[in-house]
């Protein structure tokens, strides 16, 4: 999809679309709170989203045929002052016949498949693969794996943590952090780099602040988002046990709790803002400086492989932490009064260890993890990929 843009036009949309998706993951809880209230209980939430199909399934299969976006096939750029071939077919408007005849040419021209060739050889067909194992995306993935994979395991459990004091209500309630605090992350670092110039040219005081993401300011990210999951995940874990009784919650602060689950969404969700960022560093300095299109795939498959992996542990942990703190044989909510906060003390104390390395390799082999990215990857690019890396030049949509 993002192909239809041009490289300089796909920043802004992919910081919205960003913003719209953490909105509406942490959000819709508080809303399902509310409709649980009635009668029918939690299940009329998943009436409601069901509802939601009957536009969305429609709008899939007739709006996103697929992925490829040819721009040759535009309209070709006229110049002012010559005769235009289509001016007189724009100036007789939009007839209702030829609504119908372009919504049945789309109709019959629509694929229900997004790739296919016959020409495709090995190293197109292996380039996600090799994406997948790329330095930058393990360590990416390695540095997010715990604050991402924590805040949705914790989040899980909230349920069978506090049943025994809140209602289905309530516990909605305990996401008001979760929302706020990760929406308000997730904006300011994907909006910071558009507005970085204009502060910097009415504040001369900011003109200091490097606009480029090198090797410190990667560092600096990643301290500041170890950080904040450090504090989400242990606090959580401290603060929780305190009101532990016999194996159940008898009472706690609500307030706290959602709180530094907000913290720790915050810092999951820096470690995001700064995928992408990373990923692009990394293909720039080993793609052809003239050919955008590779790399903005390789810049796909890289966050392909980033997502892939850290969604595939953090559901995991979503399965395995429920499983460690409960309890069937006593059912009791918990298990014993320590397996929580050993458990968080040990996710805070494992985050706090990786990101120190991480966050020294960064600082001294920045450049060697992105020309080893080159070299994984078989790019070329002014020799950064190393000897023996191929170039490719063209297009992976080129073959659709």
């Amino acid at each position: 999809m993002t192909n239809a843009f041009k490289e300089h036009e796909r920043d802004l949309r992919l910081s919205i679309y960003t913003i719209i998706v953490v909105t509406t993951t942490w959000g819709p809880p508080l809303l399902g709170g509310i409709t649980s209230r009635g009668q029918t209980g939690f299940e009329l939430q998943f009436t409601v989203l069901s509802c939601f199909f009957v536009l969305a399934v429609p709008a899939i299969a007739l709006g996103v045929p697929e992925t490829a976006y040819d721009r040759a096939d535009t309209l070709p750029r006229i110049d002012e002052g010559s005769e235009s071939p289509y001016k007189e077919s724009m100036c007789q408007g939009i007839r209702r016949d030829r609504i119908l005849d372009a919504i049945n040419d789309y109709i019959v021209k629509m694929k229900p498949y997004s790739y296919t060739s016959g020409s495709a050889d090995s190293i197109t067909l292996l380039e996600a693969p090799r994406a997948f194992i790329a330095p930058t995306t393990v360590i990416l993935f390695f540095t997010s794996l715990f604050p991402y994979s924590s805040l949705w395991a914790l989040s899980s459990t909230l349920s069978l943590l506090f049943h025994s004091v809140y209602t289905t209500t309530t516990i909605g309630v305990l996401m008001t952090g979760p929302w706020l605090l990760a929406t308000a992350t997730a904006t300011v670092l994907t909006l910071l780099p558009f507005f970085i110039p204009r502060l910097q040219s009415r504040f001369p005081v900011l003109s200091s602040l490097s606009t480029q993401f090198n090797n410190k300011v990667i560092t600096v990210a990643i301290t500041a988002g170890s950080f904040l999951s450090f504090i989400g995940i242990l606090t959580f874990g401290l603060h929780t046990n305190v009101g532990i009784d016999n194996g159940k919650i008898s009472s706690t602060n609500l307030p706290a709790i959602s709180f530094v689950l907000g913290l720790l969404a915050a810092g999951a969700y820096v470690f995001d803002a700064i995928s992408r960022p990373l990923i692009g560093l990394s293909t720039a300095s080993t793609s052809s400086p003239d050919n955008q299109t590779t790399a903005t795939r390789h810049e796909n498959d890289m966050a392909a492989g980033v997502a892939c992996w850290r969604t595939l542990f953090a559901g995991i942990l979503v399965i395995a932490v429920p499983s460690g703190i409960s309890s069937s044989s006593s059912g009791a909510a918990l298990s014993s009064g320590h397996g929580l906060r050993d458990m968080c003390i040990g996710f805070a104390v494992v985050q706090t260890v990786i990101a120190a390395i991480v966050a020294g390799v960064w600082w001294f082999y920045g450049e060697e993890v992105r020309r080893w990215d080159g070299v994984v990857m078989k790019l070329e690019d002014s020799g950064t990929a190393g000897k023996g890396s191929k170039g490719r030049e063209g297009s992976f949509f080129d073959t659709d």
